[in-house]
């Protein structure tokens, strides 16, 4: 049976880097492996000579943003006559039903304060109608898919689960490029300023922690505004706290491999990638006790936390800047734990949800 025509819509491209787009890269770099004919598009506004995997990514139209995606894109589909697009970064045109659609989470919807009003009317208005109408749905998580079936009231529609992983370009434990934190111990926190990454939680936890700790690590917090976020607020003279902002995936690396300990203590997530990043660079973990987190990461593996609770946080951080036989302990456990996910595993899984049959509409 011959397979299906692929595109894969590339918009996210034009997009700072978060989780979700480091799933599309990812997820897309390997489809492009396994499919050698598949077509990579984006909108005009992509890089010239932009490729993935060695392919070249074809800019399309003359539009941008949500306007490529629901005019340009449909457009150019309809004059390769009937392909299959796969959609891996949360939005796709409403009017395509043959493709296949990736929601991460819902987190537009049950957290508010995090998103500006208008990007969640517009994500709400595209997920509510793809989860519904595309020939297959996708989710990172069984948490997530819930969430999507609860929060849509759609428990009846099948949506498949394709999980983030780690990539493999993790640093060694060594010479760290980041100027503000040479010679110093560091907790590292990665995440937006959005309120649900819970980052004004933490703060109040470490300032805590340095009423219990004489010398307690510095606290180095990795992550940028988004456009689509709402920023928390948090204590800006918390002595010992770090803002770095973005950083490159190098900088990231040496960062996670170098920590004391990483901590995340966020109220909502659909996967979360960092936690698993931390354990692969063989740094403990100190995580949220919430789904998907307790999904998809072993128990013995990371040390709980209530995130609504700063002296548990802070009590978690203690444990582990006390004990160096923990952080070992921890360390081994977490290599194993982020071992079990692998993005050729996840996106040989999309490919074969993608080829096999779609659902009835």
């Amino acid at each position: 049976m011959p397979q299906p025509a692929l595109v894969v819509n590339c918009r996210f491209l034009t997009r700072p880097v978060t989780g979700v787009e480091r799933f599309a890269y990812e997820i897309a770099s390997r489809l492009v492996e396994s499919v050698p004919d598949i077509t990579l598009v984006a909108p005009p506004d992509i890089p010239a000579d932009t490729r993935l995997a060695g392919k070249k990514v074809l800019p399309v139209g003359r539009l941008r943003g949500h306007l490529w995606e629901q005019v340009s894109l449909p457009l150019y589909l309809r004059s390769l006559g009937s392909p299959t697009l796969i959609d891996l970064a949360n939005t796709g045109p409403l009017l395509w039903q043959k493709q296949l659609y990736t929601l991460h989470d819902v987190a537009f919807i049950t957290q508010p304060d995090s998103y500006r009003l208008m990007f969640r009317l517009a994500y709400r208005v595209i997920a509510g109608t793809l989860v519904r109408r595309a020939a297959h749905v996708v989710t990172v998580s069984s948490f997530s898919r819930d969430e999507i079936a609860r929060v849509f009231r759609c428990p009846d529609v099948p949506i498949d689960i394709v999980p983030n992983a780690v990539s493999g370009s993790l640093a060694e434990p060594g010479a760290l490029d980041i100027r503000a934190l040479e010679g110093r111990e560091y907790f590292l926190a990665v995440g937006s300023a959005a309120a649900h990454k819970n980052t004004a939680m933490l703060v109040k936890a470490y300032a805590r922690l340095g009423r219990q700790l004489v010398d307690p690590p510095f606290l180095a917090v990795v992550g940028g505004d988004s456009r689509g976020f709402n920023r928390a607020t948090a204590a800006d003279d918390a002595m010992g706290l770090i803002e770095l902002g973005r950083v490159s995936d190098a900088q990231l690396g040496q960062l996670y491999a170098n920590a004391v300990a990483f901590v995340y203590p966020s109220l909502y997530e659909g996967f979360g990638i960092p936690p698993l990043e931390a354990q692969a660079a063989g740094t403990p973990v100190v995580v949220s006790r919430r789904r998907p987190f307790t999904d998809l990461i072993e128990q013995s593996s990371a040390l709980w936390c209530d995130p609504e609770d700063a002296a548990s946080i802070a009590s978690a951080l203690e444990q582990i800047a006390r004990s160096a036989d923990l952080r070992k302990q921890l360390a081994e456990r977490g290599i194993a734990n982020a071992s079990r996910y692998s993005w050729d595993d996840s996106a040989r899984r999309l490919l074969a949800i993608v080829t096999g049959p779609a659902r009835e509409g």
